[in-house]
């Protein structure tokens, strides 16, 4: 049994948006996700709604045929394997607790139900909640963080989220030289 020799229990403080000092871990809990959810699914309502008309007219780019038929061809068993592969080595885990080198490793046994689930994406638009769920770790940016806008969130994502981001950038990049105007680096 490991004993703590900390004698003085760390203190959990944070500052609201209201500007209220909260201590408790329910309520820093309840705020960091209230915050989160405001930050990340929130919507401007300044914003204004535009055409798709009006977002043609502003730009030039017309994917070709080809380009098209390229992006939507079905995603093989090799460029499911490319994409892991290409994924770089050493990074932290998921939610699910399992790395790349895991995969990799396991690869003979989990190869075949990987790549259905990865495909089953493409085809169904089907993914599990649990491959869709994200562990937000928040960093603080300073020593002196005390509100939720002092800490950067960073989004620990499961294998084979990342997998299916990487097949969609790797097709995309067909099209990335002629899309993206010079002005847009």
């Amino acid at each position: 049994m490991l004993v703590s020799t900390l004698k003085v229990p760390l203190a959990r403080r944070l500052v609201t948006t209201g500007g209220e000092v909260i201590t408790s871990l329910p309520d820093i809990k309840k705020e960091a996700v209230s915050y989160f959810q405001s930050f990340l699914q929130g919507h401007d309502p300044n914003s204004e709604v535009i055409s798709v008309a009006a977002l043609q007219d502003l730009l030039t780019y017309r994917c070709p045929g080809d380009h098209s038929a390229a992006l939507v061809r079905p995603i093989t068993p090799m460029e499911i394997k490319q994409a892991l592969h290409s994924l770089p080595n050493g990074k932290v885990s998921g939610p699910d607790g399992f790395t790349k080198e895991f995969f990799i490793a396991a690869w003979p046994i989990i190869g075949r139900d990987f790549i259905v689930a990865v495909q089953s994406f493409f085809v169904f638009g089907f993914m599990p909640a649990g491959v869709n769920a994200t562990i937000l770790s928040l960093i603080p940016k300073t020593t002196t963080a005390q509100t939720l806008k002092d800490y950067r969130p960073i989004a620990c994502c499961n294998l084979l989220y990342k997998v299916i981001s990487k097949v969609l950038a790797n097709r995309l990049k067909i099209i990335f030289p002629d899309a993206v105007e010079a002005n847009q680096c």
